[in-house]
């Protein structure tokens, strides 16, 4: 049980948890999970991503018991170069994203016209009356 809350322990929970959070995120994005729910999609991708996430701890806890300390360090600097890689690929995403956004040229000018008639309601309901009453 010890074993189990030792640092290096800890710091591969807290890096599985985090990195495969990403990775449900992403794999979200990749098969379009949130596309077309209007605003249930950012809840569907965050889901994807707490699960994968909840499911990651589970498993580090089982991995954390079973290998020797050495290999669970090996592990860590893998998870440590895939974190980094992960918040990188984001981080360019994101800075990227930002500059090709420009809300003057996204919104084209309106191009339809107003309307030419006015049509009162009033008139309008007295020519379905007349409508009727001739039908009968």
């Amino acid at each position: 049980m010890k074993k189990l809350f030792k640092p290096a322990s800890l710091l591969f929970y807290f890096l599985m948890v985090i990195v495969f959070f990403f990775i449900g995120l992403y794999l979200a994005k990749l098969v379009g999970a949130g596309k077309g729910q209007m605003l249930a999609g950012g809840a569907i991708v965050l889901f994807y991503g707490l699960v994968s996430a909840g499911i990651a701890f589970t498993l580090a806890l089982f991995v954390a018991h079973g290998v020797k300390h050495s290999t669970l360090i090996k592990f860590n600097k893998v998870l440590g170069v895939l974190f980094f890689l992960i918040v990188s690929i984001t981080a360019y995403k994101v800075i990227t994203r930002e500059k090709k956004e420009d809300p003057v040229k996204d919104h084209p000018k309106k191009t339809s016209a107003p309307a030419q008639k006015e049509i009162a309601m009033v008139a309008y309901k007295a020519s379905e009356y007349q409508s009727n009453k001739s039908e009968i």
